[in-house]
């Protein structure tokens, strides 16, 4: 018996995507972002006998982002791939606290959306449909807003967050601008947290990229328990920092806002592809470090295992080998959710700058490995245990528990709850 859509019409005879829709493709990639656009371009290289199109609802690729990453994320060879796409890079960052400041050596860099849509553009040609609003996404099919239906031997959703359990997330939420300002900036390499700022909204600090002497990209960054952005109150804050800095802006060239969730618990994870829905890369397929909210290195680290390791593009075998990329990345990522906790539900708000601060503290190998997210035993207790100014031990212990007891979530909440702060005063200590 034949399939009900043999008898569906592949495409609606004015469709603008006729052509499209008259193929047989090897692969379907939806979504044009950073996952998506590095996988393509990735198999434009070493695999070009594949039939690969990639999927885009907006008009250019990328979308309005900035993505950074330290040199010591990546392998040397991963990190001269992605060169082409750099806008900038420096030798060095900083970090600012009330009461610390410290410079860390080693490259970071930074790769900028428009950047990134020009390239892959020219790369790749006409394996790219854009303004392609998207109705549907199946394992071998696709099926676009205005009826036509592309089909595949595969499938790959790469069209960032999904949806998740808001209760058991906490969030991190950011308002950007690129500015030009009337005068030298006087910054000499990025300034990746400025945590001086008043603390408001949870944890709070600033992000600054200086792409010459004058430009500048300006970030208002919360690690915040709702998810909440008033674009009023964010702009307002973003000109007050600005005026405190004693910078007048000449223009905003740019502006950029994203909510992303911060897991506390297994249960918010992004789960690894299964096998009713298409296969996901990127932060659809949780490849996404769980507490810096760092996509790129855990994106191009599956994609470059996928697009070597992968013998047959169809979407059972796609969906296995990502499931075993998945379950690679994320194995210490139970580590990495207890600290969120730590950081989310141990310390008041206004205090959650102190954990930050005692981080950045650590030597440089340790700060390396945290971002790249492979921890040795050695870090992790270093990490746990210790003194943590402003970190009570009653809620510590908590955090701790909900690690060793899963079913033990909600009477720890409530516990926790319970800690009013006149207690907690009583009570602080430090572990």
């Amino acid at each position: 018996m034949r399939n009900l859509r043999d008898f569906r019409s592949k495409s609606p005879e004015s469709s603008q995507y006729a052509e499209f829709a008259q193929r047989r493709w090897d692969l379907l990639i939806v979504g044009g972002g950073l996952a998506g656009g590095l996988l393509a371009l990735k198999l434009r290289e070493k695999r070009p006998d594949l039939r690969v199109l990639l999927l885009e609802k907006a008009p250019t690729l990328g979308g309005e982002h900035t993505w950074s990453f330290h040199s010591s994320d990546l392998d040397p060879e991963q990190v001269a791939w992605l060169k082409p796409f750099v806008k900038k890079s420096w030798p060095r960052v900083t970090v600012q606290f009330p009461d610390f400041e410290r410079t860390i050596e080693g490259g970071y860099h930074s790769i900028s959306s428009s950047r990134f849509d020009t390239l892959i553009r020219a790369r790749l040609g006409q394996s790219i449909l854009v303004s392609c609003p998207i109705r549907e996404v199946m394992r071998d099919e696709v099926v676009l807003k205005d009826g036509t239906r592309l089909e595949a031997s595969c499938v790959i959703d790469a069209r960032g967050w999904l949806p998740t359990d808001e209760t058991k997330c906490a969030f991190q939420k950011f308002t950007g601008w690129d500015v030009r300002l009337s005068e030298h900036h006087g910054l000499k390499h990025p300034v990746i947290m400025d945590a001086t700022c008043s603390q408001s909204d949870g944890y709070r600090f600033f992000y600054l990229l200086p792409w010459d002497n004058r430009r500048v990209l300006i970030e208002d960054t919360r690690y915040s328990d709702s998810p909440s952005l008033v674009e009023e109150d964010e702009e307002a804050a973003l000109r007050s920092y600005i005026e405190s800095k004693g910078w007048r802006v000449e223009e905003i060239e740019r502006r950029e806002k994203g909510v992303l969730p911060i897991p506390l618990f297994r249960e918010a994870l992004i789960r690894s592809p299964g096998v009713a829905e298409p296969p996901a890369i990127g932060a659809r397929g949780g490849f996404v470090h769980p507490v810096t909210g760092y996509s790129l290195p855990r994106t191009l680290r599956s994609i470059d295992a996928l697009v070597e390791n992968c013998t047959k593009w169809e979407v059972t075998t796609v969906t296995n080998q990502l499931i075993d990329l998945h379950q690679k990345e994320s194995a210490g990522d139970g580590f990495f959710l207890l600290l969120n906790r730590m950081l989310f539900r141990a310390p008041t708000p206004v205090r959650r700058w102190k954990v930050l601060r005692r981080f950045y503290s650590f030597e440089q190998g340790l700060i390396e490995r945290f971002y790249r997210g492979a921890l040795r035993r050695s870090d992790r207790v270093r990490l746990l245990f210790g003194r943590a100014p402003g970190v009570p031990i009653l809620r510590a212990f908590f955090c701790i528990l909900e690690s060793l007891t899963p079913m033990a979530h909600e009477p720890v909440k409530a516990l926790i709850a319970r800690e009013s702060p006149a207690r907690l005063s009583e009570k602080r200590g430090s572990v």
